[in-house]
């Protein structure tokens, strides 16, 4: 006798799927590391470059994996990548988190993850709304530092006339 189990039962991944998932994001990373390196750093063409590659693999996997959250756990596991095995900065990752429930969200909103578009709609919102949630929290570290460094050096500066004041009285 066999029993079928309930629609609501079956599992919401498949293994395939995570297994999709696991590889686009770690290919996604070596290619943009490679293509950094070989066009020698961050200049504007290796960047261009770069970044055409990451988002079309993207663009490819929520092709293959139309699901739900799939650009969501794309994103957790290549900032995980990114941070653990590449050096990448903690500050960029509420960042990309955002675009990619922004994007899950507009795909929804859009018509839902079956429609031809949705694959552009979640990654051209999750690009857009991260890079500029990026740019906003260098913005905000750089005018930290800039401020951390000038109250620094005003205070040093304080402390060097203080010490001359002294010397000058004594």
């Amino acid at each position: 006798m066999t029993t079928t189990k309930p629609q609501w039962i079956k599992r919401r991944w498949e293994p395939r799927e995570l297994v999709l998932i696991g590889v686009f994001a770690a290919a996604a990373k070596l290619s943009s590391l490679l293509i950094a390196l070989a066009g020698g750093g961050m200049n504007p063409i290796s960047l261009l470059g770069k970044n055409l590659v990451y988002t079309t693999l993207m663009i490819v996997l929520l092709t293959k994996v139309p699901k739900l959250w799939t650009l969501t756990l794309f994103t957790v596991v290549s900032m995980l990548v990114s941070v653990l095995l590449l050096g990448g900065s903690l500050t960029l990752l509420p960042a990309a988190l955002a675009g990619a429930l922004l994007g899950e969200l507009f795909v929804v909103l859009s018509g839902g993850v079956h429609k031809p578009w949705a694959p552009w709609v979640a990654v051209g919102v999750y690009d857009f709304v991260s890079k500029m949630l990026s740019l906003g929290a260098v913005a905000y570290t750089h005018q930290t530092l800039t401020t951390n460094r000038e109250a620094h050096l005003t205070l040093t500066t304080n402390r060097e006339e203080e010490k001359e004041k002294r010397r000058e009285r004594e």
